[in-house]
């Protein structure tokens, strides 16, 4: 039986992952798979960060070019073999390596040697200036692409508007920047500074905007989104555990009545060295 944390995170992951897919910037998936084929044909290595149950393979394995051999990274094994399983006969994918380890802890030696592409989605947020100095120093050292999608930008709009739907926003913001295990994350700010390491690196970085518009339709989503913000909201001001819980009750009742619309501010990002992938005699 799987543990209790992985069973929450997957009913988290297949609940976004639809609003996900739909929200990314296809333009930076084009121009990523455009300087994989200028170089020599695959086959291509891979490293997805903090995979999960594989969302990131399945939005990118039939958009990059074929010969794909993904290196899977993250700290649960329970997420790691079933992203394994549903991943593994993705079109444009010859090869898959599920690898349990500590991305805090143990980056540089997990991300491998000839590497074409270093993949994130919805982590950079979460992560410390230290941590992406880190990220931005080995995919530098390996002349990689690196492509962070979702990063969590800091606007949420809700309709109709409620009178705190401010206050809880900036508490959001707020809560998203204490240490989430690799020191005091970046929050909303962690894209613009990964952007700002890559072009000091003498990379060419592009950005696009990722927004989740949740509507009526998605309101399981919605109702697990706006539950979650008052958790978090209700850990960074237990003082206003009343405020909070009058607030959610109100949003909750707009999501079951089909009255409610959500939009999420996210940013894809895309670094990009000078040369091309320079692929060639990579052994599986």
């Amino acid at each position: 039986m799987p543990h209790p944390s992985t069973v929450f995170e997957r009913d988290w992951l297949a609940s976004r992952e639809t609003a996900d897919h739909a929200a990314r910037s296809q333009g930076l998936t084009d121009r990523l798979s455009d300087w994989l084929a200028e170089g020599v044909v695959g086959p291509y290595r891979l490293c997805d960060l903090g995979c999960g149950s594989g969302s990131n393979v399945r939005y990118l394995a039939s958009r990059l070019p074929a010969g794909q051999y993904w290196h899977l990274l993250d700290h649960d094994a329970g997420l790691l073999e079933e992203a394994s399983e549903r991943c593994r006969s993705l079109a444009g994918v010859v090869g898959l390596l599920p690898q349990q380890g500590d991305l805090v802890k143990a980056l540089e030696a997990l991300v491998p040697d000839g590497a074409a592409l270093v993949t994130a989605s919805a982590l950079l947020d979460l992560m410390s200036a230290p941590w992406l100095e880190q990220l931005v120093r080995c995919t530098v050292q390996r002349r990689a692409a690196c492509l962070m999608t979702l990063s969590y930008s800091g606007e949420i709009e809700l309709m109709p508007r409620l009178a705190d739907d401010g206050w809880i926003n900036r508490s959001v913001n707020a809560h998203q920047q204490q240490d989430k295990g690799s020191g005091p994350a970046l929050g909303p700010g962690a894209w613009s500074a990964c952007e700002a390491m890559f072009r000091r690196a003498g990379y060419r970085v592009f950005h696009e905007p990722a927004t989740w518009s949740l509507g009526a339709s998605q309101g399981e989503l919605q109702e697990k989104l706006l539950t979650g913000w008052a958790r978090a909201v209700t850990e960074w001001r237990p003082a206003s555990a009343g405020r909070i819980a009058r607030w959610l009750d109100a949003r909750l009742a707009l999501v079951q009545r089909g009255e409610s619309r959500i939009r999420v501010s996210h940013q894809d990002l895309l670094a990009l060295p000078d040369v091309p992938y320079p692929a060639a005699g990579i052994r599986w």
